[in-house]
């Protein structure tokens, strides 16, 4: 059986989300493996009673800088010096 070379770590930034980043981390230093870690947002859309209100476009650029920021804390070097020589990728995908 093929051992995994990328771990998908899905977060909310939430302490579960934190634990199981930790727990991915600490997996694919003894599998040699990469880890994932995926943030998915959605824009808020509110409703008035005879139309939609899309937000501007700052406010979307201020959400989307802030998942990204969010998101750097969780390299491994930054959590633990022992896990310097993993891989990780960070993503923040907006959905609709």
């Amino acid at each position: 059986m093929a051992l995994p070379k990328k771990i998908l770590v899905p977060t909310d930034f939430s302490l579960h989300a934190e634990r199981a980043l930790d727990y991915a981390l600490e997996l694919a230093d003894k599998l040699e493996a990469e880890v994932q870690v995926l943030h998915a947002y959605q824009v808020p859309l509110l409703s008035v009673p005879d139309a939609p209100w899309v937000v501007s476009a700052d406010v979307v650029a201020t959400i989307e800088t802030a998942t990204k920021g969010a998101l750097n804390p969780s390299s491994p070097s930054a959590r633990n010096p022992a896990h310097g020589s993993l891989r990780i990728s960070r993503w923040a995908i907006r959905g609709t």
